[in-house]
C-alpha cells in the first residue's frame, strides 16, 4: 500500500468537472459540491457518485434514496464554495433558482446539466459511500458547455480553443443557461 500524503498528491493532479449532488430528505434540501462522478452506462442510464461518510448531506441521500448531480459552469465557483464551506449549509440554497424533475431532488436551475437519480446501488468502501444512480429524468442547458473544473486545490474553467469547440474560452455566462432537453415531467 502506498502513503495516504502520496496518493492525495497525485489525485491533485487529476482534474474534475465540479457538481452539486443535491437531495430532499423529509422536505428539506441538502447538498455538497463533488468532483467523484461518473458515467456508468448509457444502458440503463446511470451514474456514480462518491461521498464521504462525514458529509451533511451523506445520511440525507441515505435516507431518501435520490439525489441530483448539477454539473456546474465556470460562472458557478460561488455557487461551489458556497456548498463547499461548512460555515454555509444554511444557506447554501439561498442564490440562484431552483427547480425539481422526477424525483423532488433540488436541480440549480443555472447547471449545464442535471441527472435526477434514484439510487440503484450502494457500496460502502474505506471513508466512503459510492451511489449507483439510475437516471429518471435530466435536463441539459443550451449552448457549447464551459464546465468548471477542480485541480490541485483550485478552481478553474477550460480553454474551449484547445477543444475546437470555437467559443473562443468564453465563460458560461455569455450564453443562456436554457434547457434544450428536459426528460421526464417537472414534479
Amino acid at each position: 500500500m502506498i502513503a495516504q500524503d502520496l496518493f492525495k498528491r497525485g489525485m491533485r493532479s487529476l482534474a474534475g468537472g465540479v457538481c452539486l449532488i443535491t437531495t430532499l430528505d423529509d422536505q428539506k434540501r441538502h447538498g455538497l459540491v463533488a468532483t467523484a462522478v461518473a458515467s456508468v452506462s448509457a444502458d440503463p442510464p446511470s451514474l456514480l457518485v462518491g461521498v464521504n461518510r462525514t458529509a451533511s448531506a451523506h445520511d440525507p441521500i441515505v435516507r431518501s434514496e435520490i439525489f441530483c448531480v448539477n454539473v456546474l459552469g465556470r460562472a458557478h465557483e460561488g455557487t461551489a464554495r458556497l456548498f463547499g464551506s461548512p460555515e454555509h449549509r444554511d444557506v447554501r440554497f439561498a442564490p440562484g433558482a431552483w427547480t425539481r424533475l422526477k424525483t423532488g431532488a433540488p436541480v440549480f436551475v443555472e447547471a449545464l446539466a442535471a441527472f435526477d437519480c434514484e439510487v440503484a446501488r450502494i457500496v460502502p468502501y474505506g471513508t466512503h459511500t459510492l451511489w449507483i444512480g439510475r437516471v429518471v429524468a435530466a435536463r441539459v442547458a443550451e449552448g457549447t458547455p464551459d464546465p468548471l473544473v477542480y485541480v490541485d486545490g483550485r478552481y478553474c474553467g477550460i480553454d474551449s480553443d484547445s477543444f475546437g469547440l470555437g467559443t473562443g474560452g468564453g465563460h458560461s455566462d455569455d450564453r443562456p443557461s436554457q434547457p434544450v432537453a428536459t426528460s421526464a415531467a417537472m414534479a
